[in-house]
């Protein structure tokens, strides 16, 4: 779709306020949807979903501070809502969540009904608080190595994916070069592969990458949903280093 909105004379930085803009040009924007063809109203709305679940991913993986405040409003909320189901059925219980991966910053949340509290302090010995603790201390040194629960979504390490990605591109870089004789580039020179990749890989080596599904830049710099492209490209096989051509090399020089 193109967008409706005048962007001339706007100042540098101007931000658009949503609700504003749709009560401005909410017709021409209706109008314009409706133009659109079956296949590329699915396409738009696809696309739509995609960019709210990479920018949703992408503040989980990559903004800690986000995360904390998050954690603190959601689970608030369902500590106030348990709290108070509790009350009104006369159920007895305890909620506990704690973080997965020792990254991840925020505190343990946590709620005990009088009855659940009388139990932990009665059967296992210790107050309510340390077996909070505890779990925290067992999920963050377990997190990875056990099975996860049936339909539960796996936790993304962004740092563990660039981690991976890098290794993995420089092992490859490494056999191509291996290959054809020339000195391959050790674990210190990893920023070769990151930085200046014209000068450095393409006109020094002779090598290209081919099939890398996103644009290419410093893997710390993608989000997690082209990470996990990259990630799946590399295992299949269809991002890979190829040697050029002298023509190839050359017309890549100019």
């Amino acid at each position: 779709m193109t967008s409706v909105i005048p962007f001339t004379g706007r100042a540098t930085d101007y931000r658009v306020i949503l609700s504003e803009y749709l009560r401005e040009f909410g017709d021409e924007l209706k109008a314009e949807y409706n133009k659109l063809t079956s296949t590329e109203k699915r396409a738009c709305r696809e696309e739509i979903l995609a960019l709210r679940k990479e920018r949703s991913t992408m503040k989980a993986c990559s903004n800690l501070k986000a995360v904390q405040t998050e954690v603190r409003s959601a689970f608030g909320k369902l500590k106030m809502d348990f709290a108070s189901a509790c009350a009104r059925t006369g159920c007895e219980g305890f909620l506990i969540a704690v973080r997965s991966s020792i990254e991840d910053y925020h505190e343990p949340q946590s709620i005990y009904t009088k009855g659940a509290a009388k139990f932990v302090k009665g059967v296992l010995k210790m107050e309510p608080g340390i077996l909070t603790l505890k779990f925290e201390s067992s999920a963050v040194s377990s997190a990875g190595t056990e099975n996860q629960v049936p339909g539960a979504p796996a936790k993304f390490n962004k740092t563990q994916a660039v981690s991976s990605i890098r290794g993995a591109l420089q092992q490859k870089l490494n056999e191509i070069l291996r290959r054809n004789n020339v000195r391959i580039i050790r674990k210190g020179n990893q920023k070769e592969i990151k930085m200046n990749y014209e000068a450095k890989i393409v006109e020094r080596y002779g090598v290209t990458l081919v099939g890398f599904p996103c644009k290419l830049t410093n893997p710390a710099n993608l989000g997690c949903i082209d990470l996990e492209k990259v990630i799946n490209t590399l295992g299949a096989g269809t991002c890979y280093w190829t040697k050029l051509s002298k023509s190839e090399l050359k017309a890549r020089c100019k």
